[in-house]
């Protein structure tokens, strides 16, 4: 299992990482869609990469 990052390594890595924010031990970004069917590929897609990494978010 990984070890966490402490708040200055998640600080330094956010800088590479655009729109990204880190609050109360959470990392987080919003992201925009120009309708439904958008919204939902991106999700499948995502859904896609967390499993073949086998890596399921909270």
């Amino acid at each position: 299992m990984s070890t966490p990052l402490n708040s200055e390594s998640i600080s330094t890595a956010l800088k590479s990482l655009p729109d990204w924010k880190h609050h109360e031990d959470k990392l987080s970004k919003e992201f925009v869609f120009k309708d439904f069917r958008e919204s939902m590929s991106f999700l499948m897609e995502m859904a896609f990469e967390c499993e073949s990494a086998n890596h399921h978010p909270e």
